[in-house]
This record gives C-alpha cells, sequence and structure tokens, in this order.
C-alpha cells in the first residue's frame, strides 16, 4: 500500500476477480480505512477507488465481501437506512467517491467521504452502535465504583423515564447506556439542538456535526439532577463549547470536556480510565477544543486526539493495526481497539490488565489531523487503569 496511490501491489499473491471481486473491499493490517476495489489488474495488482491515506506499508491484508440490493417496496424502520443510499458505495460503485464539501483541515484540502455501512460494520475492532450494540460489553461488576460512587445513575432519568444504569451505563448521560444504537441525527443536526433548520443536513458546522446540548442531564443515585454540559453542572451554568458534541452521549463529569470545561464535580472513576486526573490539561486536552493553545487535534472537539480522528470516517468505526511507532518498547496492541485511533497517535498499548497502564506514542510530525508529537520518542505510560477488562 502506498500513501496517496490507488495500486496496491502485492507479492506472491494470486488475485482474481473471484478471489477478490470487483467492489469488494480491503484494507491494510496497519490503517484503519476499507477501501473498494475499482480493478483487479493481475496477480499482483489492484486499483482502489480512492488514493491510500494511511503511511506507505508492506505487510498482510484484509478483504471483506459487500454487496447493496435496492429492496423494492420495503419500508424503512431506521433512519440510517436512508442516508446509506447516498453515503455509501451503493451510490457511486466502484467508481470515485465524492469529495465533502464541508470537509478538510487547514491545508489537506477537501476529503473523500467514506463508505459509511463500511465505517460503522460491527466487523470493525470498534465502531459506533449502529447496527448493533456496542462491542464494549464490560461485566457489570467489573468497577467497584458502580455500585458505590455517589455519580452513578438513577434508574430514573430527569424526565422520569427508564435510565440504563448497570455497570457501563453509567458513563453515559440520562436515556443512553450500552444497548442504546445511535442514529446519524444523533451526531449530524442542526448545531442550536431545538432550533433552526433539522436533519442531518440541517449544520452549519463543519462536517455537518450537531452541537453539544447544553441541557443534557444525568439523574444521579440520589435522585439530584446534574447538567454536565454547562459550568457548575447546573442549569443556570453557562453553556460548554457548541462544538463538544461528544458530550450529548458521553458525561462530561466523567471524561470531561476541555481544559477549562469541567463540571463542579467530577466522577472519573466509572470510567476504566480516569481522564480528569490522569489526562494533561492544556496539552491532551486543550483549553478549548480547536484553541491554538496547545498541542491538539484539528478535529472540532479534544476527544478525537485520542479516539477516532486519524481519518475522516474514522470516529464511525476503526480497524487500525498497532501503529508506526519504533522508537524505544514497540507498543503491541492494535489501535483500532476501544477506538484508540487518535489523531495524535502512532501507537498505543490498553492496559488490559488490573493495575496496568495504558500508554501512547504520538505522531512524529505534525500532519493533516493534529499538531501534537509530545510523545513521539519515549511514548507514555499513564496512571493505572481503574479495572481491568481484556477486549473482546
Amino acid at each position: 500500500f502506498t500513501k496517496g496511490s490507488k495500486t496496491v501491489t502485492g507479492t506472491n499473491t494470486s488475485w482474481n476477480t473471484t478471489v477478490i471481486p470487483v467492489g469488494s473491499y480491503i484494507r491494510s493490517n496497519d490503517w484503519g480505512g476499507w477501501y473498494r476495489v475499482a480493478a483487479v489488474n493481475g496477480p499482483t495488482s489492484l486499483t482502489i477507488n480512492t488514493e491510500y491515506t494511511g503511511r506507505t506499508w508492506t505487510g498482510q491484508y484484509n478483504v471483506i465481501r459487500v454487496a447493496y440490493t435496492k429492496l423494492a417496496g420495503t419500508a424503512t424502520t431506521r433512519q440510517h437506512q436512508i442516508c446509506l443510499k447516498c453515503h455509501t458505495g451503493y451510490a457511486w460503485g466502484t467508481g470515485e467517491p465524492p469529495r465533502a464539501q464541508s470537509s478538510g483541515v487547514p491545508g489537506a484540502g477537501f476529503w473523500q467521504q467514506t463508505d459509511v455501512a463500511v465505517d460503522f460494520d460491527p466487523v470493525n475492532h470498534a465502531y459506533h452502535p449502529l447496527f448493533q450494540r456496542g462491542r464494549n460489553q464490560p461485566p457489570s461488576g467489573a468497577n467497584p465504583n458502580w455500585a458505590t460512587s455517589a455519580g452513578r445513575k438513577n434508574a430514573l432519568t430527569a424526565t422520569g423515564a427508564s435510565n440504563p444504569n448497570t455497570g457501563l451505563d453509567n458513563t453515559f448521560v440520562d436515556g443512553w447506556g450500552t444497548q442504546s444504537l445511535v442514529e446519524c441525527m444523533d451526531c449530524h443536526d442542526h448545531p442550536i439542538p431545538g432550533s433552526g433548520p433539522k436533519g442531518p443536513h440541517g449544520s452549519s458546522f463543519k462536517w455537518l456535526l450537531k452541537g453539544m446540548n447544553p441541557d443534557t442531564t444525568v439523574r444521579i443515585a440520589s435522585g439530584a439532577i446534574i447538567y454536565p454540559n454547562r459550568s457548575g453542572g447546573t442549569s443556570g451554568g453557562t453553556p460548554f463549547s457548541a462544538t463538544s458534541f461528544c458530550a450529548n452521549c458521553h458525561r462530561g463529569d466523567v471524561y470531561r470536556v476541555s481544559a477549562l470545561e469541567v463540571p463542579a464535580t467530577m466522577y472519573g472513576n466509572l470510567s476504566r480510565y480516569d481522564h480528569p486526573a490522569n489526562i494533561s490539561a492544556g496539552r491532551c486536552v486543550a483549553s478549548l477544543p480547536q484553541h491554538a493553545d496547545a498541542d491538539a487535534t484539528y478535529w472540532p472537539t479534544d476527544c478525537m486526539n485520542c479516539h477516532g480522528g486519524d481519518r475522516p470516517g474514522g470516529i464511525h468505526g476503526t480497524s487500525r493495526g498497532i501503529g508506526a511507532h519504533t522508537g524505544d518498547t514497540p507498543p503491541v496492541d492494535e489501535q483500532g481497539k476501544r477506538f484508540m485511533n487518535g489523531s495524535s497517535w502512532d501507537g498505543h498499548h490498553l492496559g488490559q490488565a488490573a493495575g496496568s497502564s495504558l500508554g501512547c506514542y504520538t505522531i512524529d510530525v505534525a500532519n493533516d489531523v493534529s499538531n501534537c508529537t509530545d510523545h513521539d520518542g519515549l511514548g507514555n505510560d499513564t496512571a493505572p487503569v481503574v479495572y481491568g477488562y481484556v477486549w473482546e
């Protein structure tokens, strides 16, 4: 696989349209993106329908076969079934995908769209739960804090509806949990919740992203209602950054929104890794998303420094491999696991056993999506994880 090229060259391969049909998808075991096969040129040569965006790499690969079939007369039951008609290879076939006019970061131009159905495919190491529940399903007793923390969730939401509150559910806002499924409008909608043109094309933000909802709530065990996306955690607090859309589902009082945007009380130990206690404020987490006062991601939320920011579509789903870092002790875990495909990272180890430490290795030089190079040499081992859980 050669960066910037549509040609994939095999060694000792016997490629033909039976082994790798035109229209199937191929990826390197190094990079998280899937590329549609446009032509099989011979036993050792393929053409993919868009330029390879990973680093130039030689190694193993994977192939999946994807077929899109129009089901005439079948009613849609979920929103994404409509969206996939235009945002997958069903629309552009083996031709070159269109370039998204709102996309791109400084100096990178407009990026080509990814096949959204393949991004979200549960075959990936990590995926947001569009087609089925998420992969991260630790046992309900894995973290003792889920049963004892004052910040654990109530069985009822702020409005009195049933509230998922078992195990890892406690890291989500009201109404969301480990069994929840997402739809396109959960992340793509008008930037000001409840106003303006609605729907996935109603946003004025880049990438048609939804804005952060300042009225998101968490009802905790005591019955108190927290507004984690507002200063002070109260309904009258100042709303945090409008671009921090991750906090619409993932609790800001567990993970933190940015260095300056921190609810009055934090419950970081509800997560497997205590983000507020251990992540360097003003470095990994800038003062405000996209501020130039720190080594940070170019995406609109700080979360993507470490999660899902390595490429367009990387936050939908990823199967990125172990990474490129070779400076000291090489990382051994695939970055796609648990969405550790951050914009700033080229290596990672998960810290899966209780008491072990998570580690990151950043890029050597600034790239299209990040300018953070703080740990490009020796890497960074952080504090031990709160509880052990092996990726599955």
